[in-house]
């Protein structure tokens, strides 16, 4: 884990990197990054930062399931909380410096500035809050936590944050992703069997890591423990609901791994299983709708996976389920969530005028309709229409806001161009030069997620550039780009310019 309060020595070249202002209640703190950590420290408060942006699905649920409630809001008095939206100044400089690729990512610091815990989505409101408490109150990092559980020194509520650590945002800072895996086994073989919620969420998340390896490093005997391990999970709705984010969109891959040698019964009584504890989770109201929705990816999966016409049951389930969630949800943070996952199965299940008019419907009441643009786009691209695809990325991109937000959506349209529409290459360069001339407005185009961008549409660029004539074109741009280099991000510029082959 990293010291941040170092970083309040380049307080001079952050020192526009605002909080932003919200209407999720007003504990959070109104003034610069840098002047929140010395708040932190001044009154000996941990730090609780949130990175986003205004359009992402799963920052939408966390407002509106988390950050809304009343519960949250007060536990908050106890942290300095930071809200710092993406497209906000340096915001990417600061993404960069936390670690924080991926929106949202959610930290609690302590008074010093030293990381203690980044925040999972996609747990209970009474969960969410229970790890914050946890957490508050005893100001370990997760690295001081690993060294504690090799040695059998930790309390339940530490192994509480362990489980409930957001691993898959950690960024290879604690654990290094080939050692994940074993980390996670040692500390499954180190974990009190009666931490029965603690011990669910670390197995999920050990069994999706294993899953995706090539090869299988379990031996028969323990495929046979998980296997039992499994059943017990779906057994028990305590259980189900702690590791409910993984059950949904890993579920069918850890059932598949864990029973694919197994008996035909065993097979299929797992495969029962897992979809009843699915449909318990849609069929219940103690869910939020997106939650209840993308429960239902796991059946998507299963039918994906047999190639076969979409049947009578499955699709009144889908469509059924988006109804209700379209009719009940009216507030602009869930339906930014649930619109996401309800577009997403219908475009799976190949209903595409059914997912054009939700789309359509969305782009009239969203605040971000730019986001539902781009999945406008994926629609018409897996309709087989090239042109109208392309067509709703350049719109999306027109009608977009932010500055992270418009380098985004506009490197997307650049690497929709060069990929599916590579023969118009003065569009190709012309969207290029402008796209770049606004990033190049910003001061933090090369850190974050800007430069992960910048280094994506470079290849793309690099790899269309595969002819006499297209080099000349690229080349042209290259030199446009290099004039329009940000002073001081020279070596950057030039260096990203020279992933195109300049």
């Amino acid at each position: 884990m990293k010291i941040l309060l170092p970083f309040l020595l380049v307080a001079c070249s952050l020192s526009s990197a605002w909080s932003r202002g919200s209407d999720l209640g007003d504990h959070w703190y109104s003034g610069t990054v840098e002047k929140a950590f010395e708040v932190a420290k001044n009154q000996n408060k941990p730090l609780f930062l949130y990175w986003g942006a205004v359009w992402c699905p799963p920052c939408n649920q966390i407002k509106k399931t988390i950050f809304t409630k009343t519960s949250f809001q007060k536990e908050m008095k106890n942290f300095v909380s930071v809200y710092l939206d993406g497209d906000s100044k340096r915001a990417q400089s600061w993404g960069e410096k936390l670690k924080a690729s991926g929106y949202p990512t959610m930290l609690i610091l302590n008074p010093m500035g030293k990381e203690i815990m980044r925040m999972p989505t996609g747990l209970a409101l009474e969960k969410y809050i229970s790890v914050l408490r946890l957490s508050r109150a005893n100001l370990k990092s997760i690295t001081d936590l690993l060294a504690l559980a090799k040695k059998g020194k930790l309390s339940k509520s530490q192994w509480n944050q362990l489980a409930f650590y957001s691993w898959e945002q950690d960024q290879e800072q604690t654990v290094s992703k080939e050692k994940l895996p074993g980390e996670l086994k040692l500390l499954l073989q180190r974990i009190p069997a009666d931490y029965s919620e603690e011990k669910s969420a670390l197995t999920l998340m050990y069994l999706s890591k294993v899953a995706g390896l090539e090869k299988n490093p379990l031996t028969r005997q323990a495929m046979s423990y998980y296997q039992s391990e499994f059943f017990k999970i779906l057994s028990d709705k305590k259980l189900i609901n702690a590791g409910l984010e993984k059950l949904s969109f890993e579920g069918y891959s850890i059932q598949n791994f864990l029973f694919k040698k197994a008996s035909k019964s065993a097979q299929k009584k797992s495969k029962q299983k897992l979809l009843e504890a699915m449909d318990d989770v849609l069929g219940s109201s103690l869910y939020s709708w997106d939650e209840r929705l993308s429960s239902i990816s796991v059946e998507l999966e299963y039918w994906l996976s047999t190639k076969k016409s979409l049947g009578k049951n499955l699709k009144a389930k889908i469509n059924k389920s988006i109804e209700s969630a379209s009719s009940e949800v009216n507030d602009s943070y869930g339906r930014q969530a649930i619109m996401s996952t309800a577009l997403w199965l219908l475009v799976k299940t190949k209903q595409f005028g059914l997912a054009r008019s939700y789309g359509e419907r969305e782009l009239k009441i969203s605040k971000s309709p730019y986001y539902f643009m781009n999945y406008l786009s994926w629609l018409e691209k897996e309709a087989g229409d090239e042109k109208k695809s392309i067509n709703w990325k350049k719109k999306a991109w027109e009608v977009s806001r932010g500055s992270a937000t418009r380098f985004q959506w506009g490197t997307g349209y650049i690497m929709a161009l060069a990929k599916r529409a590579p023969k118009d290459g003065s569009t190709l360069i012309k969207v290029s030069r402008k796209v770049f001339s606004e990033a190049f407005m910003e001061k933090d185009l090369f850190s974050g997620r800007n430069k992960k961008r910048f280094e994506r549409v470079s290849k793309s660029l690099s790899d269309w550039a595969n002819n006499k004539k297209r080099k000349k074109l690229v080349s042209s741009l290259g030199d446009f780009v290099k004039k329009k280099c940000p002073k001081g991000s020279s070596a950057d510029c030039h260096k990203l310019m020279g992933q195109m082959g300049l």
